[in-house]
């Protein structure tokens, strides 16, 4: 029987060492970043974490546990890591499928990932939108831009109201919006 998986928040002191440790016993990882242009104003940029010490890993309860553990032993004592829980309990905090589906959407830097419509020239900048297919449906936001294609504006999307698809999208899918 293969158990559920979810995704969890975890806290390192290295994010890189952590998500080199995870990755290489088959977890996956979601660690976003964003290029940011170096202190000397020169052009040359850096890729920093978006939250810093902060990823998210996918995996069964038990799996997370026992990774979490396994982490702060001798082997891999340059990569400890603490999964985030409940307060006042040991119990770890899953997070949903909805939640990290919305956390991707506002942390990617991926265009096949962003959420656009092509056909629509009646939006305005601020205008608040809603997405009715594709794999954000029941999302909201406003438009960030008010070019041919708009873009759903990061900064202010909100959780579906229905339950979108939990499947994660996996190839380019074109979102549809509505004013």
């Amino acid at each position: 029987m293969n158990p559920t998986t979810h995704w969890y928040a975890i806290k390192t002191r290295s994010e890189a060492r952590t998500q080199a440790f995870l990755e290489s016993v088959g977890v996956t990882v979601y660690a976003p970043r964003k290029d940011v242009r170096k202190a000397d104003h020169s052009s040359q940029t850096s890729s920093q974490y978006i939250i810093p010490r902060v990823l998210l890993m996918q995996t069964s309860e038990e799996e997370a546990i026992r990774l979490e553990k396994e982490s702060r032993g001798e082997a891999y004592a340059a990569s400890p890591f603490w999964i985030y829980r409940l307060p006042g309990s040991d119990r770890i905090q899953p997070i949903s499928t909805e939640e990290f589906n919305l956390f991707r959407l506002l942390t990617t830097d991926n265009p096949d990932m962003q959420c656009e419509v092509y056909d629509k020239s009646d939006f305005h900048i601020g205008q608040h939108v809603r997405v009715t297919a594709g794999p954000f449906a029941g999302y909201s936001g406003y438009t960030a831009s008010a070019t041919t294609s708009m873009s759903l504006s990061r900064s202010k999307a909100s959780a579906p109201s229905p339950s979108p698809s939990s499947t994660p999208p996996s190839s380019r899918q074109s979102d549809h919006l509505e004013p």
